[in-house]
């Protein structure tokens, strides 16, 4: 979770397996840093819903070896139940992270 984040994990409201991440302020959220292959297509999908009282979505930053960041791009997620949400970037020439 992002510094000054607050969220549970929930089992009792999971939409498919045992647990759910539930982030409970505007601020909140998770990171994920992962090796990424230049000129390659990715895919980041996710069932979520939302409040729909604050933004929420999900997205990626990419950036280059020296830690530049070089790209970016999100989703925002606007039902308030289950729904499928994907988002498709591609690592340019320059991206490592």
């Amino acid at each position: 979770m992002f510094t000054g984040a607050a969220g549970t994990t929930n089992a009792n409201n999971a939409f498919a397996g045992s647990k759910s991440l539930k982030l409970k302020n505007d601020r909140s959220g998770v990171n994920q840093i992962t090796a990424i292959t230049p000129g390659e297509t990715y895919d980041l999908t996710g069932y979520a819903k939302t409040r729909g009282t604050d933004w929420s979505g999900f997205g990626v930053d990419i950036w280059d070896e020296n830690w530049n960041q070089i790209g970016s791009t999100s989703i925002q997620f606007t039902e308030t139940g289950w729904s499928d949400y994907q988002l498709q970037y591609a690592a340019g020439a320059r991206a490592a992270w």
